[in-house]
């Protein structure tokens, strides 16, 4: 009875040790999957947050590619999610370069190439504001250029054409004048007994008229071809021959010097063209506007300089196509001239331009400078009660009628105040 109670207590003992080890190792396997369980939601938790993190910078990133795309441009534009296509901003660059020479390899991005490409275009707009600048003072020169000369050739013109009117007449009056003298030699030859002497005296009358009338012819000859070269320095082949030379010139100011001055006719506001000195070189370098003119010297300030690597330069030759400093004219002054352009100081400033003044209107005469109106008889001195208009004047007439250009004393004015003769 003993051993059986004993037997019985040791397996009572042995089941309660292994109840308290299962239970002990249910608890320790229920702490570990518990903090198991807790890590494994930190985990969760964290790689959601780390998810979210993403997906915003994603987003982020996203914004930052469709600002991007807009502003570059080579996009789908009917594209909700625009995108720029690399390739076709890389071969815009390509064409960029193409166009503009200063970008080279070095330029591999927008951001290099902007720079050249800005000041690029601003160089070109520079040149092009120079060149319009000069386009517009060659026009205003060729217009100037061309109204000078059309009015040359129509007063030549209608000076010619009243000089052929005049010898039309001279030569039908001497026809008509042989035609009565012959006339009147055949109603002479039935009385030549008595009539000899009247005859011979016709006869010579006739040959003295024909001869007044050659002669005649020969003077309006003569004036024509004398207006002709009156002319000629503003024709072919003298009108683009240097007129003068730079003696000095200043880069810093624009400024030089020629060796034509007062004497040679040269006055304010004059313009020359600037060619090369060297022989061969006909191209125009520029323009020279006289500033300040001297006895033989003038002073000039350069404008429209075509190549501003090339400027006027010391030897440089200068031309203007309208300019004569040595061909010679005659005038005539009828009216009154007091103050400052009398007549005598008129004369002076006159003969320094080249012009002779004449007592009296003919047929060498080229200009008749009208003065204001006369309060006193020209022939006589004596008071006027009503003032004498120039044109009243025979001279004036006689002028017109060989069609002597009439100038008015405010043109010559006009002509001194610029500088001429100073």
């Amino acid at each position: 009875m003993l051993r059986s109670t004993a037997g019985k207590a040791r397996i009572s003992i042995v089941w309660m040790i292994t109840v308290g080890v299962l239970f002990l190792a249910a608890v320790l396997f229920a702490f570990l999957a518990q903090s198991n369980l807790t890590a494994e939601k930190v985990s969760v938790v964290a790689a959601n947050q780390r998810a979210a993190d993403l997906t915003s910078q994603a987003e982020t990133v996203a914004g930052e590619r469709r600002k991007l795309s807009t502003l570059l441009g080579w996009y789908d534009r009917q594209s909700a999610d625009p995108q720029a296509d690399p390739e076709a901003a890389r071969k815009g660059l390509e064409d960029l370069k193409s166009t503009f020479p200063d970008l080279g390899a070095a330029e591999k991005d927008f951001e290099t190439a902007m720079p050249k490409i800005v000041a690029a275009f601003a160089d070109r707009g520079r040149k092009n504001a120079e060149l319009e600048t000069r386009i517009k003072g060659l026009e205003s020169e060729l217009a100037a250029a061309q109204s000078a000369a059309a009015q040359i050739t129509s007063e030549k013109d209608t000076t010619i054409a009243g000089l052929r009117q005049q010898m039309a007449d001279e030569q039908t009056n001497a026809g008509q004048r042989v035609a009565e003298l012959e006339g009147r030699l055949e109603q002479s030859r039935g009385q030549l007994s008595e009539r000899d002497g009247e005859v011979r005296k016709t006869r010579e009358d006739a040959a003295l008229e024909k001869r007044r009338a050659e002669q005649q012819k020969a003077i309006d000859d003569a004036r024509l071809a004398q207006l002709s070269d009156v002319t000629k320095f503003a024709k072919d082949p003298f009108w683009n021959a240097p007129d003068g030379r730079i003696l000095e010139v200043s880069e810093r100011l624009g400024t030089g010097w020629i060796d034509i001055g007062a004497n040679q006719r040269v006055v304010r506001g004059m313009v020359f063209e600037v060619r090369a000195g060297r022989s061969g070189e006909e191209a125009t370098k520029g323009l020279a506007e006289v500033t300040d003119v001297k006895a033989n010297s003038a002073e000039v300030r350069f404008a429209s300089v075509v190549d501003r690597f090339s400027p006027p330069v010391k030897g440089d030759v200068i031309s203007n196509r309208l300019y004569d400093p040595v061909g010679g004219r005659n005038a005539v002054l009828v009216g009154r001239f007091s103050g400052t352009h009398n007549e005598k100081d008129l004369g002076i400033l006159l003969g320094k331009m080249g012009i002779q003044v004449q007592p009296k209107v003919d047929k060498t005469t080229h200009f008749l400078i009208v003065g204001s109106e006369l309060w006193s008889d020209p022939g006589t001195g004596e008071p006027l009660a009503e003032p004498l208009q120039p044109s009243d004047l025979p001279e004036y007439k006689h002028a017109e009628s060989l069609a002597v250009q009439i100038v008015p004393l405010q043109d010559i004015r006009e002509y001194f105040r610029l500088g001429a003769g100073q």
